[in-house]
């Protein structure tokens, strides 16, 4: 269509009017919904980047969450499992001190100059509650033979 139109009985043109209706145009077609697919595709992608350590995908099953309650459920469950997590991480760790300290302990000869090279080498185990009082009593029983630099 032209800017103008023409008035059919002159034939000549004619400004456009606010009052005249302007022809109807088609409305756009509708947009296709990708979310179900972009999900899928998505939770593909989480899948097979999935590492293998034994955690589950969280980011995969934040995104096929259906609605917001259960989107509330994984990122709880998620803070649970970091905190077990972090649990047993740190259960292994004192597991593996109360191992060393115990090897310390199985030591025959504890005198002053193994004392004081265990402060230098393993400050935490000479540090440690159980090594301080095995000192002690090593103190008591040995007496003046504790100071002697014999091993």
């Amino acid at each position: 269509m032209s800017e103008y139109e023409y008035d059919p009985l002159t034939g000549q043109p004619v400004e456009p009017s606010i009052f005249t209706t302007p022809e109807v145009e088609e409305p756009p077609a509708p947009k296709i919904d990708t979310r179900d697919k972009l999900a899928k595709n998505a939770s593909a992608f989480h899948q097979t980047k999935a590492v293998n350590n034994g955690e589950p995908d969280w980011a995969g099953m934040l995104l096929n969450a259906k609605d917001m309650a259960e989107k509330f459920r994984i990122r709880s469950a998620r803070e649970a499992y970091v905190a077990e997590v972090k649990y047993q991480r740190m259960n292994e760790i004192m597991q593996a001190e109360k191992a060393r300290i115990a090897e310390v302990l199985r030591t025959p000869i504890r005198n002053k100059s193994f004392y004081a090279e265990l402060q230098r080498n393993d400050a935490p185990a000479y540090w440690s509650v159980e090594v301080q009082r095995q000192m002690k009593t090593d103190k008591a029983q040995l007496g003046l033979a504790f100071h002697l630099k014999g091993k």
